[in-house]
């Protein structure tokens, strides 16, 4: 999002919602330009979590009435347009549908979506939300007028009729190579490589010890390929239960407050170690694959969609010549 807007409309005419903790902005706020009104809901909004907390959701409507209360239009950038937390935001702030405007969220808008439509339209009643929920997700939701995204049409897949879609790889791009040359270029070692961690062990997925032995085979497969400078990109829903694990294989831990691809935009990592997720394909859409020779894949358990992101991690390494080592 903050590839699209200018620094001036950021700071001064956007009002961010963030949901999530308060710490993560603060640690990012000296890197990019970020609105100067801000809002917090450190709190989880899945329907399962949101829909009983009715502590969490008067707070939300007061925090959306108190915006509503100051602006003259109101125009939603988000990347997510489903689920009770969504729906809430879109009621509350009176936003019509060709107002809002839908991000990329990793692959998500690749995948067509089914929505538990019917049981949410019930659903939502008891918290006055009325109509018909939509069938798809995302970019296939067919209220959606409006979408950016870095990934090319021939990616797509039937996107809702109607919907005016944006390419904005070009200043995403741009925006993470200033970036890179700005904080990270100077403090990366020649010949490389990047591991990806993932929330496996967090979210129950799999348990340390497993999650551990596809890290430590993965570093094991990097170092007999001749690269000893082993950088770290963790997940930001990660914890600290496997820090001293990775401290452990003299990995370098990498500036996770900012995207694993701005990473890939100097030429100095050979290597990337992934669970399959979206790093690959965004990096293929903004031209960043260039320098990469190896890509090594590790499958966590329960990880969803995991036959159409195989099959799109293998068409990229391959069209590209990329050595796949899976495990």
């Amino acid at each position: 999002m903050l590839s699209v807007l200018e620094t001036e409309t950021i700071a001064n005419n956007c009002i961010l919602v963030w949901q999530n903790e308060p710490r993560q902005i603060k640690n990012v706020k000296h890197l990019v330009t970020l609105p100067n009104q801000r809002y917090f809901v450190d709190a989880k909004i899945t329907d399962d979590q949101l829909f009983f907390d009715t502590k969490t959701i008067s707070r939300i409507k007061g925090y959306l009435s108190e915006i509503v209360s100051k602006s003259k239009k109101i125009r939603l950038f988000t990347s997510y347009n489903h689920g009770l937390y969504f729906e809430i935001l879109r009621k509350h702030l009176k936003v019509a549908d060709q107002d809002i405007y839908l991000f990329d969220d990793g692959l998500a808008n690749l995948l067509k979506i089914k929505n538990r439509y019917i049981l949410k339209t019930f659903m939502y009643i008891f918290h006055g939300i009325f109509g018909i929920q939509p069938k798809y997700r995302l970019m296939h939701d067919s209220r959606l007028k409006h979408a950016y995204t870095l990934f090319s049409d021939n990616q797509k897949r039937d996107p809702a009729g109607g919907i005016e879609v944006t390419n904005i790889s070009d200043k995403i791009k741009k925006y993470y190579t200033r970036l890179y040359y700005q904080y990270i270029d100077n403090d990366i070692h020649d010949n490389a490589a990047l591991i990806l961690g993932h929330h496996a062990v967090e979210s129950g997925r799999m348990s340390a010890n497993d999650y551990r032995s596809l890290i430590t085979q993965a570093v094991n497969h990097t170092k007999r390929l001749g690269i000893q400078s082993i950088y770290l990109s963790k997940h930001h829903t990660e914890t600290g239960i496997n820090d001293e694990f990775y401290d452990s294989l003299d990995l370098i831990s990498y500036n996770s407050d900012l995207p694993a691809e701005v990473m890939l935009c100097g030429k100095k990592i050979r290597l990337v170690a992934q669970p399959y997720n979206s790093l690959l394909p965004v990096a293929d859409n903004l031209s960043l694959l260039g320098e990469l020779d190896y890509v090594i894949s590790y499958l966590v358990t329960s990880s969803p969609f995991i036959a159409d992101r195989i099959d799109l991690i293998n068409r990229i390494t391959n069209q590209h010549r990329i050595e796949h080592i899976t495990l």
